[in-house]
């Protein structure tokens, strides 16, 4: 009896389940008509949960605590036998934002457009879906995101979501959707602990250098925020269904081309390419050029800008349609290289000594999308104990099909503290430009504008700061330590693109949270950029500008120096008294310029001699005796006699090298006067008056110096509040290493010192008018020679000053 009353339950068991079995959705049970197309899947893929929208209902998410923001990823199902890789996809969806009485705080519909990816290529050389479900007669999207930005909407509790629009042949709209989560730095710092080695590189491969480099820093502004993903209310099989969305981690395998573009940089009419001739000294160079559309005639522009004197040379190559390649040959001296073609071409520097392809690599930069739904945030150190340094690249891009618009966009940027509180806000019109030296790193027919820089300081307690944008733009974000100087070695880094590989970078580039993310949803775009041609102003180039020399704030020993000077622009009148030509002891003949027409001049002759000793000179000037004195000493000056400004035969009697001015022909020469640096600082006061200007220097290194190294810093600096178009840098240090020892002491015992060094401090447009104090440090012994002065462009009030051509930035 006891087996029979064990088995009798048994029976009463197996028909219990078998009941159950029935009322249960056979959607719980298999979500798929075919389970055997998931076995076997590579080691690529990974499995993601979707939730299936309908036009009917509303699909409902409650939030979890108060989050900020909502990121919605939108994907649509097709049927497979109507869509292919590169094919168009448009749906679109409906959402709203309830607070707990389901009141409607926010709704709008989102219409999006995406596109079917390439398989995906895997490490035994096979290839595979890159998004697909179990069941094959379907394919998916790629993801399309939607930010829901809540930090205007506090009482918001749910999200509702509907479908809209389904495209053509499609099946239905998956969702996934996640909520924005904060941890605490120190669960943040656990979580870096707990993790193995390659999870830890997995988690910060947004960096550019590996992660063992990351500072804790860093690790904190990637780990502290986090998308926690989040899923509807109810029951499933009654108020939402899901399935499972397969994704594989591989590379994209497009279809393979008929026609293989050769290797080099392309140019064409909209993109140039710039190339940096290296020095030292001139070379020469072939330039290879392979024609990427070989049924036109192509024209190609060289322009060459020497690194000396900013000199441009240009030159011209033309080929026929059935040239395969052409060439070019030249000797060059170290510059940049502007290549301009009226057809697309692949471009190449070769040696010709060698055959070696030393074709500059190409310079990338990351750009992220931005928009009205999708704000950019980046991590700040609220602990810097002082404000922030911030500064703001904007890029908008055109397809050729659309034009291209120069339309202002309004940008915010909104600085919160670390309970997510806001500091302060701003708001302004960026119109970046469109230009031939950006470009996006693909094959895009996509048009890059040049960047648009502003620049801010964050308040001093900043710990994020987001970014939004009224019209799609690209933005990159980059920061520095408020105190750190500039650094370069002069003259091997006095050009923008001169040794650029191996210079300290001022500005650092900022990576967003959630790089990792944003790289997945398609919104991260590398740039490639080219250096640009140095402009020089039109009123330097013509002479229309004024030469203002700049004293010391406390009186110091100064000295008359001489050094060769060679200008291709033209002589002002006003310099004729500094501007020197060399002329032997046999008679040559001069011109004599006034610096006043109509006006005698009085010349200077300046002398420099092997000996100190008391000696007799005498200058005749057309065979007539003109002057006769007395000189001692190894070096020095005198003034000759007034005469009419006009062509003489100068003839002296006397050893020595001599230089007259008022005639600037031949070879020139330009008297400065100089101060000592001897150790100590040196301070110039500046009367900034005008939104932009610059202070030049010029240094003179003592005789047979290897290098001498001189700090340059900017006091009673007040700064300008908001978004601003530049950055004024205050501090500069500079290691100069050796010229030859050109330079004349006009007085004194015959001492000579190296070239002039030149540099700059940019004034700009974020600080107000006003007096500021440049200080010049020296760091090395030695007494060295500096000249300060400002060129004033125009002579006719007001005056704007002239920002040089010379670039240490």
């Amino acid at each position: 009896m006891r087996w029979l009353g064990r088995g009798l339950l048994v029976l009463i068991l197996l028909i219990a389940l078998v009941s159950l079995y029935q009322k249960i959705p056979a959607k719980l049970w298999s979500p798929f008509s075919d389970r055997s197309a998931v076995r076997n899947l590579p080691e690529e893929t990974r499995a993601t949960k979707v939730f299936w929208l309908s036009q009917d209902d509303w699909l409902t998410y409650s939030l979890q605590g108060k989050p900020d923001l909502v990121r919605i990823l939108n994907h649509a199902q097709l049927t497979a036998d109507q869509y292919g890789p590169d094919d168009e996809v448009k749906f679109g969806i409906h959402y709203r934002v309830l607070d707990k009485k389901n009141r409607v705080l926010k709704e709008k519909d989102y219409l999006f457009r995406t596109t079917i990816l390439h398989p995906r290529r895997l490490e035994n050389g096979q290839t595979f879906p890159a998004r697909f479900y179990a069941d094959p007669s379907f394919i998916a999207s790629a993801d399309q995101v939607l930010f829901i930005d809540l930090r205007a909407l506090p009482d918001a509790a749910s999200i509702e979501l509907k479908a809209i629009e389904l495209p053509p042949g499609g099946h239905r709209i998956g969702v996934r959707a996640a909520q924005r989560e904060f941890l605490s730095g120190s669960a943040a710092a656990l979580k870096w602990q707990r993790v193995s080695e390659d999870a830890r590189a997995e988690e910060v491969e947004a960096h550019v250098y590996p992660h063992y480099l990351v500072s804790t820093f860093e690790v904190l502004n990637q780990l502290t925020r986090r998308w926690l993903p989040i899923g509807p209310t109810g029951v499933e099989g009654e108020s939402f269904l899901s399935d499972s969305l397969y994704l594989l981690n591989a590379e994209s395998s497009p279809e393979p081309k008929s026609e293989v573009a050769p290797a080099g940089l392309k140019a064409d009419s909209r993109n140039w390419v710039t190339l940096p001739i290296p020095g030292p000294g001139a070379r020469n160079y072939r330039l290879e050029f392979t024609p990427l559309d070989a049924a036109k005639p192509i024209t190609i522009g060289l322009s060459h800008q020497a690194n000396t004197d900013l000199e441009v040379n240009h030159f011209t190559v033309r080929g026929a349609p059935e040239n395969d390649a052409l060439s070019w040959s030249a000797k060059l001296a170290p510059g940049l290289l502007q290549v301009i073609a009226d057809q697309p071409v692949s471009i190449r520097l070769v040696d010709p000594e060698t055959n070696d392809d030393i074709t500059s690599q190409r310079q990338l930069l990351p750009g992220f999308n931005i928009g009205p739904t999708a704000p950019l945030s980046y991590r700040l150190n609220p602990d810097t104990g002082g404000p922030q340094p911030v500064r703001l690249d904007f890029r908008a891009v055109n397809h050729p099909e659309l034009g291209v618009t120069d339309l202002p966009a309004t940008v915010s940027v909104q600085f919160y503290d670390t309970q997510q509180a806001l500091l302060e806000q701003f708001q302004t019109e960026v119109t970046p430009i469109f230009g031939p030296y950006q470009r996006f790193s693909s094959e895009d027919a996509a048009r890059l504008s040049e960047s648009e820089s502003l620049y801010t300081r964050a308040p001093e307690n900043a710990a994020t700061v987001t970014v939004t944008s009224e019209t799609p733009l690209l933005v990159t974000l980059y920061s520095r330590v408020a105190n750190m100087p500039v650094r370069r070695i002069l003259p091997a880094q006095q050009r923008p693109w001169e040794d650029y590989e191996n210079r300290l970078t001022s500005w650092f580039i900022n990576q967003p949270i959630d790089a990792e993310d944003l790289l997945r949803q398609g919104r991260r775009s590398s740039i490639v950029w080219f250096f640009k041609p140095i402009e020089l102003n039109p009123a330097l180039e013509e002479g229309n500008y004024a030469w203002e020399a700049l004293e010391p704030a406390t009186p110091v020993a100064q000295k008359r120096v001489l050094f060769p000077h060679e200008t291709n622009q033209p002589i002002r009148e006003t310099a004729l008294p500094n501007l020197y030509q060399q002329i032997g002891r046999s008679a040559v003949q001069v011109e004599l310029q006034a610096s006043v027409p109509g006006v005698p001049v009085s010349p200077r002759l300046i002398f420099s001699r092997n000996t100190a000793r008391p000696a007799s000179i005498r200058v005749y000037r057309d065979g007539q005796l003109w002057l006769k004195r007395g000189i001692a000493g190894k070096r020095g000056s005198f003034s000759l006699p007034v005469v009419a400004a006009g062509r003489y035969e100068l003839r002296i009697e006397g050893d020595g090298d001599w230089f007259i001015n008022h005639s600037p022909s031949g070879r020139t020469y330009l008297q400065r006067l100089a101060y000592s640096l001897d150790g100590k600082t040196l301070s110039f006061d500046v009367d900034k008056q005008t939104a932009k200007e610059v202070v030049s220097f010029q240094l003179f290194m003592p005789s047979q110096s290897e290098s001498y190294q001189i700090s340059v810093t900017v006091s009673d600096l007040q700064r300008n509040s908001g978004l601003q178009t530049d950055y004024t840098l205050t501090k500069r240090e500079y290691t100069l290493q050796g010229h030859p020892d050109t330079t004349l002491g006009i007085q004194g015992d015959g001492r000579n010192w190296s070239e002039p060094y030149r540099f700059a401090v940019p004034l700009g447009d974020d600080i107000p008018n006003g007096t500021y104090t440049i200080n010049l440090t020296p760091s090395s012994s030695g007494g060295a020679l500096v000249a300060a002065f400002r060129i004033l462009e125009g002579q006719q009030a007001p005056f704007r000053f002239f920002k040089e051509a010379r670039s240490d930035q």
